[in-house]
């Protein structure tokens, strides 16, 4: 049984009748669904409740019952319903207490507004994995703190955190009903207003952002849109990373498509309105016996120009993709006209390095690594930047003047061009290790690497660790040494150029025998491998967005942004942390050498867990940073001010 919530008083029983038939209209999922109704304070008259009745029961699968929420708000009159001048009516608080008040679900609950109409199958909000991510709560971004006016006065007016860097409407509302009862997540709600109810302004929807901003999944656009956002996604520029919080190709492809309709603001379309998707909704209405609004004089050139918009947006999606590209010409036609020799390369490493003797390999890589260095103007740059940054001799930048590679000065000094140099060079050596071990794997990796004496007492002491290391010597042997241990491997992989090169590569990375998985929708497939016994091989030094999983630590000095994966997966299931690395020896040949171990009591603090997983790294590259990715740009997250504000925030706790 799955379950949906609406909250109204018997003024938007109508209202409710019609979002419901459109709901269980588009339901497809082979669960029966529970329509849940919040009511109370003097309840929904013998009429409404018989017409919602007959709109439920033409649909086999959904049922519906009634909830008297006056037991539930009763306990907070100064905030819910006695306080003076209230501005906001007693079902507007209901939300915050759905975890509550449905009490027999112990799976996920969709709270949904009334103002709403649906369009696709809800199934899918059913399906998040909260556990993955530790989130309480899953709903869609409304604004962005660089994004228009509205979005600044809320950072301005001192609701949010300085670190948050997005903001979430709460229309749509999925929970994690366990996680929440574990918190007690409405009372921490209602406190949080008895001490900000003089600034608060969106209902409930301000506390959860200042208090759970950092818990939220963030859902597709599509899942709550606003259609007067329409005449702006025909305008804003596709060079912004984001749109009011989200990226410009789901906003577009929400658009176009929208599962949920939000019809949020005074223009309701029961009323007279020209708001552009009111037609959907008037025939909604028309199901459910209600009486559509008459349309309005000037409607025929309104319906033009949101014909126009909608036209503007089908062609600016369409021109997003990587055939015709008319906001990056140069960039697509570059790549177009790299990517058969990206091809060779992948298919001439396949087959050339995999046939020749070790040190042979070597020498071919150390002459493209040449090759590479000389080609790769922007790389270079990135690589001195990064170089700097390491040795403490680069500034701190800010967000008007964060550092461009393609406008950066290259003047590295004679030591810092030999670093620079080695490190490409450390780079190639590691791709072809990837394509030499492609024949005799087991064998030639034996030959190649070795175990210290404490990576060995490490390995054979734990039947199941996560070994954490960074883009760091070669970081493909360390996951392959551990396998030859007797450890079942699992790693992530990022996808490479196309589809086709990706399988290539993965099968080259499979050789051995560890299971390589998609880096899209891992966390899945790593859970069930640490439940089966399988060990980790895990990379944290690159940049990770907070809305992917990450948390701010502290890297050579600079906020960034790294993935806690690690630190999540080691308390998940109880597990050692091992950090260590690949030391490159002058022969060729490989030794690892463990850095630090973190007990598995000791994992459960996500942030401090990650913090010394990176901190660990940073010595490491400190002694080494020949052998370390250098044209990686890993700071550009770094600029952001929320990111010094929150390592400040963690640090004084």
């Amino acid at each position: 049984m799955r379950d949906v919530a609406f909250s109204c008083d018997d003024g938007g029983a109508d209202f409710l009748r019609t979002a419901v038939w459109s709901l269980l209209e588009h339901y497809a999922g082979e669960e029966p669904l529970r329509v849940n109704v919040f009511e109370g304070f003097g309840g929904h008259s013998a009429a409404h409740k018989a017409a919602l009745a007959e709109v439920v029961g033409r649909f086999p699968k959904a049922s519906l019952r009634y909830h008297d929420v006056e037991p539930f708000l009763k306990p907070y009159p100064d905030i819910v319903k006695g306080r003076e001048n209230s501005r906001w009516n007693v079902f507007t608080w209901t939300p915050v207490f759905t975890p509550q008040i449905i009490s027999d679900s112990e799976g996920t609950v969709v709270h949904f507004d009334i103002d709403m109409l649906f369009n696709a199958d809800v199934s899918p909000l059913f399906e998040i994995d909260f556990d993955a991510v530790g989130g309480l709560v899953a709903c869609v971004h409304e604004y962005d703190r660089f994004g228009d006016n509205a979005g600044k006065v809320i950072w301005e007016s001192g609701i949010l955190p300085p670190e948050a860097d997005r903001y979430f409407n709460t229309g749509v509302l999925v929970f994690n009903t366990a996680a929440c009862r574990e918190e007690r997540t409405w009372e921490k709600i209602i406190d949080w207003y008895r001490a900000h109810y003089d600034i608060a302004d969106r209902i409930e929807q301000d506390a959860w952002n200042a208090l759970y901003w950092r818990r939220t999944v963030a859902l597709p656009a599509k899942w709550n849109f606003h259609d007067r956002n329409m005449k702006g996604y025909a305008k804003w520029s596709p060079f912004m990373k984001y749109w009011l919080g989200n990226p410009p190709r789901e906003c577009l492809e929400a658009a176009l498509n929208p599962a949920i309709l939000h019809f949020w603001g005074p223009k309701k379309p029961w009323k007279p309105s020209h708001r552009p998707y009111r037609g959907l909704y008037h025939k909604a209405m028309r199901a459910v016996g209600l009486k559509v609004p008459r349309e309005q004089l000037l409607a025929p050139f309104y319906n033009a120009a949101n014909a126009v918009n909608l036209w503007r947006i089908r062609r600016r999606l369409d021109l997003m993709t990587f055939k015709a590209s008319p906001f990056r010409p140069l960039k697509a036609v570059k790549h177009a006209l790299l990517l058969p020799f990206e091809w060779l390369g992948v298919m001439l490493g396949a087959l050339v390095l995999s046939n020749v003797p070790h040190r042979w390999m070597l020498a071919i890589c150390d002459a493209l690594s040449a090759v590479m260095y000389a080609l790769d103007c922007r790389g270079r740059r990135i690589s001195l930047e990064n170089l700097r940054i390491i040795e403490g001799v680069a500034p701190m930048r800010g967000w008007a003047d964060r550092f461009d590679p393609d406008k950066a000065k290259y003047d590295p000094t004679r030591r810092e061009k030999t670093v620079i140099k080695r490190s490409y060079r450390n780079m190639a050596r590691t791709i072809g290790h990837v394509f030499w071990t492609l024949r005799s794997a087991r064998r030639r990796v034996a030959e190649v690497g070795e175990l210290d004496a404490s990576s060995r007492e490490m390995l054979e002491g734990n039947s199941q660790a996560v070994t954490v290391s960074g883009h760091i010597g070669c970081w493909e042997i360390l996951s392959q040494l551990a396998f030859l241990a007797g450890h079942r491997m699992m790693s992530v992989a990022k996808p490479i150029g196309t589809s086709g090169m990706t399988r290539l590569l993965m099968r080259a990375r499979r050789s051995i025998g560890q299971e390589i998985v998609p880096a899209k929708g891992a966390s899945k497939q790593l859970l069930a491998g640490v439940k089966a016994g399988k060990s980790l091989g895990l990379l944290v030094d690159q940049a990770v967005s907070p809305l992917d999983g990450g948390v701010w630590v502290r890297f050579f000095g600079r906020p960034v942004p790294v993935s806690a994966a690690p630190a999540f997966f080691a308390a998940k299931a109880k597990m050692l942390i091992a950090i260590a690395w690949s030391h490159p020896l002058k022969d060729g040949r490989y030794r690892c050498e463990l850095v630090e171990t973190i007990p598995a009591a000791e994992s459960r603090e996500i942030w401090t867990t990650t913090q010394r997983c990176a901190s660990a790294l940073e010595r490491v590259i400190r002694r080494h940073p020949s052998c370390w990715v250098l044209n990686y740009d890993c700071f550009g997250y770094s600029v952001l001010p929320m990111g010094e504000a929150e390592l400040a925030r963690r640090e004084r706790r």
